[in-house]
């Protein structure tokens, strides 16, 4: 189930920062911001292919 996925990876970030005190860098975070966009894009994409009737993946 990947929406529970995510859920969890921003629940251990959040839990990370705050009750770890770590710190993450641009690049971390960019590099999250990258999988999270190109996920929801796939998503997005095979659920638009499924509603014309192509194959997706």
């Amino acid at each position: 189930m990947l929406p529970l996925d995510f859920v969890r990876f921003g629940l251990v970030t959040a839990a990370g920062i705050g009750l770890f005190e770590e710190t993450y860098d641009a690049m971390t975070l960019a590099g999250g911001a990258l999988i999270l966009g190109s996920t929801i894009y796939l998503a997005v994409r095979e659920a638009q292919l499924r509603r014309q009737g192509g194959q997706a993946g």
